[in-house]
């Protein structure tokens, strides 16, 4: 009876042991410990990012005028080499080097999808302040307040003030009355881009012409500014 009362008395104070090693039957974890972020500022060169974003969006307005399509990259936009005319793939519209110089606060990314493009522009140190941008073929500005990029989800920027005002393009109409460019000629810059994709989406009639005839074109534009509500330029 003494050795059978030892075994169990061994067998029992082996037990916690052999537990206390099998996985999955610690009763303590590690500790974790949450990094907290400092609160998001805003940052102070995110209108030096949207006015370039506004250079981008006329001279790609200009550009699927002239081409008949979004570019596919902003080099795209950008100047020929000398001695050469302007191109698809080198047009002339931008000035490249200024969205990559080191002095810039911000970094771009522009990528074209299926029915348009979008364009980011993203602070390169979150530590100056927050205010991501996007852009796109509607062309409104969408803000993101955290630390990363702005999205198509994302709200449009409010607009305060009515921008009211007529977009005239020298059109190309083919003999069966398509528009084969659009050119903006004047305007408010920030609606070249609508007014394009309007006109050339228009019929016009067949005309007795053999060759391609050009003529004006005016768009009337009336968006009336919201203090609460976000003011879409893509219906207006």
């Amino acid at each position: 009876m003494r050795f059978v009362f030892s075994f169990f008395a061994l067998s029992f104070l082996a037990t916690p042991f052999s537990c206390a090693q099998a996985p999955g039957v610690l009763l303590f974890g590690e500790p974790r410990i949450e990094q907290l972020l400092p609160p998001c500022v805003h940052n102070p060169h995110e209108k030096e990012a949207e006015a370039e974003l506004a250079q981008i969006q006329v001279a790609i307005a200009f550009y699927l005028g002239k081409y008949g399509e979004y570019p596919a990259s902003l080099n795209y936009l950008g100047p020929p080499d000398d001695n050469t005319k302007p191109s698809a793939k080198a047009a002339g519209l931008l000035k490249i080097q200024s969205l990559t110089a080191e002095q810039e606060k911000y970094k771009f990314r522009y990528e074209r999808t299926d029915d348009g493009f979008g364009v980011w522009a993203t602070p390169k140190d979150f530590a100056q302040g927050c205010g991501s941008v996007y852009m796109d073929q509607t062309g409104g500005f969408r803000r993101h307040w955290e630390m990363s990029e702005a999205s198509s989800g994302d709200a449009v920027a409010e607009r305060q003030a009515d921008l009211n005002g007529d977009v005239t393009l020298r059109l190309l109409v083919d003999t069966k009355g398509r528009p084969i460019e659009a050119v903006p000629l004047h305007g408010p810059e920030e609606l070249y881009l609508i007014a394009v994709q309007k006109a050339l989406a228009m019929k016009f009639e067949k005309t007795r012409a053999r060759s391609p005839i050009r003529v004006n074109l005016d768009i009337n534009f009336k968006i009336e500014g919201k203090d609460t509500q976000p003011a879409s330029l893509s219906n207006p």
